[in-house]
């Protein structure tokens, strides 16, 4: 690709989102197509820097060509693969994956100690557990 193309694809469009947002879509959908066959990454070495280059967006092609060229500059191993955003999956909306009903979760203070802890009630809502059970963090199991 000569250096004149690649300009002239990575030039923004007035109504275009930042080539920063697409790409994090991009790998959104490409999250959510590996849920649905994970055998997507059969292809892809173990420990290689993959490059979605999307063949219906030619600038955030180039700017993925340009991260995957980067990543060969440091010596990176590099996976290229050439993807079609419209045949990726929507990912799932951020709420559509509802805790299950007694299902915890626990936020620390910086000294290790359990700040709070919700519970999801019935209702499906967090809730607050008081007094919180004490929990250990991980890594300190056995020690007293």
């Amino acid at each position: 690709m000569s250096a004149k193309i690649a300009e002239t694809e990575t030039a923004p469009t007035s109504n275009a989102a930042p080539v920063e947002a697409r790409s994090r879509a991009l790998w959104s959908r490409f999250h959510a197509a590996i849920f649905d066959d994970p055998a997507i990454l059969d292809d892809i070495p173990n420990g290689a820097t993959l490059v979605l280059v999307p063949r219906d967006d030619p600038a955030l092609a180039a700017h993925e060509l340009a991260l995957g060229q980067e990543a060969l500059a440091a010596g990176r191993d590099t996976y290229f693969r050439h993807v079609r955003i419209a045949d990726l999956p929507e990912p799932p909306a951020a709420d559509a994956v509802a805790p299950p009903v007694g299902g915890r979760r626990t936020f620390f203070a910086w000294d290790g100690s359990v700040k709070r802890q919700d519970v999801v009630g019935p209702d499906g809502r967090w809730q607050p557990v008081d007094p919180p059970v004490p929990v250990r963090p991980l890594g300190t199991e056995g020690e007293e």
